[in-house]
């Protein structure tokens, strides 16, 4: 389990104070411009290196931006595709859980998810 917060909120929270921002600033174009884009870099490179070594990964983080990008959401899928990797998205929703195969890869075989 790969969650944002555990492992970016220490430097997020640095770099908020280095730019005159709250660290609990999750909101402002600053953050939503400057920090935010990274976060999110570090969070995939992590899960990139685990599937790199043969391991499962499963991202905890707010993807809403990430999910209405389709161009993002081919990217990511081609980047798994290219190890061998499949891709699968659980969304939990206002307490109802909803399902879903977004862009599964096709003949992976590897049982690795």
């Amino acid at each position: 389990m790969l969650d944002k917060d555990t492992i970016t909120r220490p430097v997020v929270e640095a770099a908020l104070e280095m730019i005159g921002q709250s660290p609990h600033d999750r909101e402002s174009e600053k953050y939503l411009e400057l920090i935010r884009p990274r976060e999110y870099e570090c969070l995939a490179a992590a899960a990139m290196e685990n599937v790199e070594c043969g391991n499962s990964a499963v991202l905890a983080a707010p993807f809403i931006r990430e999910f209405g990008d389709e161009a993002w959401l081919q990217r990511t899928q081609a980047a798994y595709e290219a190890k061998n990797a499949a891709t699968y998205v659980r969304l939990g929703l206002l307490r109802r859980e909803h399902h879903a195969d977004v862009h599964p890869a096709q003949g992976s075989g590897t049982g690795r998810r």
